[in-house]
């Protein structure tokens, strides 16, 4: 299963988006603190929510695609509340997905830090997080597939497998 959606192709009565918005507009019930954050699940859902996350900001970017002179801006200004948090695009890469991973020695593009203030946030970070990840998340650069992998536990491996062949 994957998620794609095209500014070009998007009709915005089209019921499939309409019930993506709705759904979107759930997240912030998601009981945050019932989240096992050392889970193989937990890696699912926030990838999930980062990748949702993703494609509802690409296709409100007013300013259209982000570039190398914007990326930074519109990877700490799209957001989602979440629980009783609001999580930006870096925030879930870079302190919840990536978590207790070890941080890039030279941080480049498309890779964008989180602000120092968002350090909170390292309270979500997981421990399940495979290396492997990096071959999995879409930036959202015109280099990466259009359509992303909606992750599930019981096929997990196999489609980070097959991300890691592309």
């Amino acid at each position: 299963m994957a998620l794609a959606f095209s500014p070009d192709t998007l009709d915005a009565t089209e019921s499939s988006f309409i019930e993506f918005l709705d759904e979107a507009s759930r997240l912030r019930s998601l009981p945050l603190h019932k989240i096992d954050f050392t889970s193989r699940e937990a890696l699912c859902i926030f990838v999930n929510l980062y990748h949702c996350l993703l494609q509802h900001s690409l296709l409100i970017a007013v300013d259209g695609l982000p570039d190398k002179r914007s990326a930074t801006q519109f990877k700490r200004r799209s957001c989602y509340e979440i629980g009783d948090d609001v999580f930006s695009l870096s925030e879930l890469e870079s302190l919840v997905i990536r978590g207790k991973t070890r941080r890039p020695s030279r941080i480049s593009l498309p890779f964008v830090a989180p602000p120092k203030k968002s350090m909170a946030y390292i309270i979500y970070a997981l421990d399940a997080t495979d290396y492997r990840i990096n071959f999995v998340l879409n930036n959202g650069d015109t280099h990466y597939p259009t359509q992303v992998p909606v992750l599930t536990e019981q096929t997990m491996d196999d489609q980070i497998d097959a991300a890691c062949q592309n």
